[in-house]
């Protein structure tokens, strides 16, 4: 039986395995228990536009391939090194203990977040913010280890309302800052000007008027999920700890109707920012939906 054959059958006996346990589970807050009334053909072509390629990739190796360049939306917000300049604040966005970037501002994603992985509230992201040395008024460029943690600070600015954001295209342990100098800015006062479209709550999840992407782990979503939700995982959107590319997420999230609003659905802000940014690049109307304890 070759790789395919392989992943097939385990595939089927996950939506077995999972359709039993979601029977069982009491599931999640949101959706009231269980994952009954779930479109499993629906999560099956979703696992198969991510990992199916994945999983025939490994027995089958392709030829190493150069990274085409960003185009649209994407060269827009994610950007090389190269167009860093001095005026730019660079803000490293990694947990604490993680080192300090020579030439950034440290701004651990972590400090946009309460004690439960939630947003903070505006007044307290903007105070956080300002305390930075930040105005909303500045150009931003966020550098991190982890997709999730620039995505997410990417989503906190611009639900602020910050317009000129961008996420440098590098993870942070290969970007050489060079003689860029240290950047130590006196605090300042931010003003948001909130954007509550991107963020979405619980009803949004019922009413049907939006298309519900889960972005939790397959095991959790298994689990129990939103009714009509489809599992994409952070997986499917990142490659080597950066997003993927324009052509790659298009296949990921090509079974979406362009028309209708997408709420990413996740255990925490952090965990579906990911989705959340390809979604947005993508030029859908996404929203963030973290899971409420």
């Amino acid at each position: 039986m070759n790789g395919l054959g392989v992943y097939r059958w385990i595939l089927a006996l996950l939506l077995i395995a999972c359709t039993l346990l979601g029977s069982a589970s009491a599931g999640c807050s949101a959706c009231g228990g269980g994952s009954g009334g779930r479109d499993m053909a629906a999560w099956q072509e979703s696992i198969n536009s991510w990992a199916g390629e994945e999983i025939i990739a490994t027995s089958s190796p392709a030829p190493a391939e150069t990274a085409a360049p960003r185009e649209g939306s994407f060269a827009e917000a994610l950007v090389p090194a190269s167009s860093v300049v001095s005026s730019d604040k660079v803000l490293d966005v990694r947990a604490e203990g993680s080192g300090h970037i020579g030439g950034t501002v440290a701004l651990p994603y972590t400090s946009l977040l309460n004690d439960q992985s939630m947003p903070k509230s505006v007044d307290e992201t903007a105070e956080a913010l300002g305390a930075a040395g930040i105005s909303q008024n500045d150009a931003v460029i966020l550098v991190g280890s982890d997709p999730s943690e620039v995505a997410y600070v990417y989503w906190a600015l611009k639900y602020l309302g910050h317009q000129n954001v961008q996420i440098l295209d590098a993870v942070a342990a290969n970007w050489k800052p060079g003689q860029r100098e240290s950047q130590t800015l006196l605090s300042t006062t931010y003003t948001p000007s909130p954007n509550q479209q991107l963020l979405s709550a619980s009803d949004d999840l019922k009413d049907g008027s939006a298309q519900i992407i889960d972005a939790r782990s397959m095991q959790d979503f298994g689990m129990g999920s939103v009714q009509g939700a489809v599992n994409v995982p952070a997986e499917a959107v990142t490659k080597d700890g950066l997003i993927k590319d324009q052509a790659a997420l298009e296949k990921v999230f090509g079974f979406l109707n362009r028309q209708k609003p997408v709420i990413v659905y996740a255990k925490s802000a952090q965990q579906g920012s990911p989705a959340w940014l390809a979604l947005t690049l993508l030029g859908y109307d996404a929203r963030l939906y973290p899971e409420q304890s």
